[in-house]
């Protein structure tokens, strides 16, 4: 069962035992928003974790997929072409984002509650504290929710947080640190493996590289920790 299922199973709870009139009666789309099966009413029994998901859900329901629900044909089709749209838009801003570096994540609701996760202590001692923010503040009608949520919706929080932060701490290809008398040590990957050059900067835009050889043991650590 996935997220258009639970959106279809709640609709039709919520007809049956709530709104027995659109058993024989159509709905509109407004009415399907803020009468039937509102976010911000529903969200823990559908177990839908953010709004984007729940319009990306309710939009699915509204395309006909599954024939769930009977819509005028010409919606159906626009919705149909906006999910494929944002099925690319989505799988472009992910890569996107995991170019993005971040080594600590939260999921908040902007009221004071959110999940974190954070990377490895490696990865932290490389890049330091990196902040994401992903911010769940928003019910099905735009209004800020500043319900207090259950320890389960702060532990899918977390579990969001973590899969964010999975990938946006890459493996350096080269760290460079400072070393006596001005000069710097980059250690990186050459065709040979990886070697340190020790360089002298010249302004903003030259350096006089001095020497250059294979890393010892402790200098390749910077780059495979």
């Amino acid at each position: 069962m996935d997220d258009l299922d639970r959106v279809f199973h709640r609709l039709v709870s919520n007809i049956r035992h709530r709104h027995s009139e659109y058993l024989t009666l159509p709905f509109t789309v407004q009415e399907l928003y803020e009468t039937l099966i509102p976010y911000r009413h529903h969200r823990r029994e559908l177990g839908i974790e953010t709004n984007q998901d729940y319009e990306i859900a309710m939009t699915r329901l509204l395309s006909g997929e599954r024939d769930y629900l009977l819509a005028d044909q010409s919606m159906r089709d626009k919705l149909k072409a906006e999910l494929e749209s944002q099925h690319n838009d989505a799988q472009f801003r992910h890569q996107q984002l995991k170019n993005e570096l971040a080594t600590r994540a939260f999921v908040s609701n902007s009221a004071g509650y959110a999940g974190q996760a954070e990377a490895s202590d490696e990865d932290l001692r490389l890049y330091g504290v990196v902040d994401l923010l992903t911010n769940n503040q928003q019910d099905g009608t735009g209004e800020v929710d500043t319900s207090t949520p259950t320890p389960e919706e702060i532990a899918g929080w977390t579990r969001s947080a973590a899969h964010s932060i999975v990938g946006r701490s890459p493996t350096p290809v080269s760290v460079v640190v400072p070393a006596k008398l001005g000069r710097q040590n980059a250690v990186g990957r050459h065709r040979s493996g990886i070697i340190l050059v020790v360089f002298f900067a010249l302004g903003t835009e030259g350096l006089s590289v001095i020497s250059m050889r294979p890393a010892s043991r402790k200098e390749r650590r910077l780059i495979d920790g």
